[in-house]
């Protein structure tokens, strides 16, 4: 899809769920003060102990306490700062050395079938804003058989696009189906990268 369709189906999408947007984003659309622009939203963890998860548990990716951070996190706490419509996912984890990986901006994402663990293979990305679903994704569409250097190999693009509000609250969960063990002396880290097009001021 070139880069100019891309954006009229983005925006095609955004003013048929515009009653769903804030206010003052309806206000601005309305007023013609925003455009879009091709973006890609980022939230990276580094998880503090060597196991995760459990049976049907369901995992905190973006806690309250999270700062927006370059390279990190673009959600300032659970909210972003712009509205955002996604047409693709990806997904990346580390089983790090607790000791030399302090954030999660240190960590080496990958996700290649061999690195990822099994349990962590058959859990699920979810994403809500005020309790009701955005996107519900199984982490095995987002791994790869095998390792590579193109950026789509590692991208998932959605039959249907989805849309993140501004200043909403959102969680990202992890549901797992029993414990993700990342090994001794390590520490789980996990990227998500939702892909697309977000608003900006013109």
């Amino acid at each position: 899809m070139c880069k100019d369709l891309g954006i009229q189906k983005a925006a095609e999408y955004l003013e048929m769920k515009k009653s769903k947007l804030t206010a003052e984003t309806k206000d601005q659309l309305d007023s013609q003060m925003l455009e879009l622009v091709e973006n890609s939203v980022v939230h990276r963890l580094r998880v503090g102990g060597q196991t995760i998860g459990g049976a049907d548990a369901l995992v905190e990716l973006l806690p309250a306490s999270n700062s927006k951070t370059y390279g990190i996190s673009d959600f300032d706490g659970q909210k972003l700062d712009r509205t955002h419509v996604i047409t693709a996912i990806s997904f990346g984890y580390d089983a790090a050395v607790a000791a030399n990986v302090t954030n999660a901006g240190q960590a080496t994402y990958e996700n290649v079938l061999s690195a990822v663990p099994a349990t962590l293979q058959n859990s699920t990305i979810e994403i809500e804003q005020d309790g009701k679903p955005v996107l519900s994704v199984p982490v095995r569409k987002l791994i790869t058989a095998a390792a590579s250097t193109a950026i789509a190999d590692g991208m998932l693009k959605l039959e249907s696009f989805a849309l993140l509000k501004d200043r909403t609250t959102t969680k990202i969960n992890l549901r797992t189906p029993g414990v993700v063990d990342a090994g001794a002396n390590n520490v789980p880290c996990f990227s998500v990268e939702l892909h697309g097009f977000s608003t900006r001021p013109k």
